[in-house]
């Protein structure tokens, strides 16, 4: 299976927001022929513009949005869900085990739950280099040190170096340096949230296990 031209990924990881990048990507797959993950893309934004519209609900809409969202559920359950997490895998080294959960939205992987500390410190640059990524939640919180060399960031042995590090208030040490690290990205702690039901229910519907 080829893999989307790096040009598309870069646009839509610059604009995450937009859908322009993802319906020509869409295009592009269909070309290519991989027609299940084009679909995806499709059936994902428009049950996400149906959902943010302010559109009567009649019961031609509620039909509409549950056909897609029938649709959608089989898309992700089958091939072409397992190769989406696949990419994580494909494009910076994490595994099926190394997550809990591959939120994928508008066609892409959008969220990483329940990552390693050490393999996002590992891969994370990568990752974000090539993927639309902007919510990790990591199983442990990394420690701050200050250094000769500067602020270092450090989980499970392995660490970064982070150059400039401004703290906002009420911001906890560790986000601003997570940050000023990784900027556009949302992290969170395990040992700061519980663990959501609704990751297990993620996993479940995006790759797959159990039913």
């Amino acid at each position: 299976m080829e893999s989307l031209d790096e040009g598309l990924l870069k646009a839509i990881r610059e604009n995450p927001d937009e859908d322009t990048a993802r319906l020509i990507a869409a295009d592009w797959l269909d070309e290519h022929e991989q027609p299940e993950w084009a679909e995806l893309i499709r059936v994902q934004i428009e049950l996400a513009r149906m959902a943010a519209s302010e559109e009567e609900r009649t019961d031609e809409y509620d039909d509409k949005f549950t056909q897609l969202q029938s649709r959608e559920g089989e898309l992700l359950r089958g091939p072409q869900g397992q190769y989406l997490t696949f990419l994580l895998g494909v494009a910076s080294g994490f595994e099926h085990d190394a997550t809990d959960g591959i939120t994928i939205t508008r066609g892409f992987p959008d969220s990483i739950e329940l990552c390693a500390t050490a393999r996002w410190l590992h891969h994370g640059d990568d990752t974000l280099a090539r993927l639309p990524i902007n919510r990790i939640y990591l199983l442990t919180t990394p420690t701050v040190e200050d250094r000769e060399d500067g602020v270092w960031i450090i989980g499970d042995h392995r660490g970064l170096p982070i150059r400039e590090v401004s703290q906002s208030d009420g911001e906890s040490r560790v986000s601003a340096v997570c940050r000023a690290r990784w900027p556009g990205v949302r992290f969170e702690f395990s040992s700061t949230r519980p663990r959501s039901p609704g990751a297990v229910r993620r996993r479940r519907l995006i790759t797959g296990a159990g039913s």
